[in-house]
């Protein structure tokens, strides 16, 4: 998964950066387009056949480092949109993401490195096959916070 790996990673070099300034004013942020996509198979949705059911805002997803006190793993989350890393800072290294979206959840998210997206499944229908969300992310990158 070094497409999550590495936004994780960057996320948490660029909050050292943020501490090692103490300017709390900035947040460091990547922008998710998620696509409702209905295809009958994983295979079908990377090539990108079926049709788009629903197509969403693009969201603002705002990183939260891990908290040992709180014992809260990192996260991005939106107002749509959540990608969690419970096991980030275990060692040995087990990345173990999840996904909420919309409130339901959480999805065990499949990635697409060479394409530079993800998705999971999210719902089947016997008339209308599987439904599929489909996110692309924008470059991280530290922000006015809002």
């Amino acid at each position: 998964m070094t497409l999550l790996d590495d936004l994780f990673k960057g996320a948490e070099v660029l909050r050292n950066s943020i501490q090692g300034t103490a300017d709390q004013d900035q947040e460091v942020v990547v922008y998710a387009v998620p696509i409702n996509l209905r295809s009958s198979d994983l295979h079908g949705l990377q090539e990108f056949f079926g049709t788009t059911s629903e197509a969403f805002p693009t969201d603002r997803l705002i990183y939260s480092a891990a908290s040992v006190e709180f014992q809260t793993p990192p996260t991005f989350a939106g107002s749509m949109l959540t990608i969690t890393a419970p096991n980030f800072r275990t060692v040995p290294f087990q990345p173990n993401y999840g996904v909420q979206f919309l409130g339901s959840g959480p999805f065990t998210p499949t990635v697409d490195d060479e394409s530079r997206f993800f998705c999971f499944d999210r719902d089947f229908s016997p008339h209308a096959g599987r439904l599929f969300v489909v996110v692309t992310l924008f470059t991280l990158r530290l922000e006015a916070a809002s």
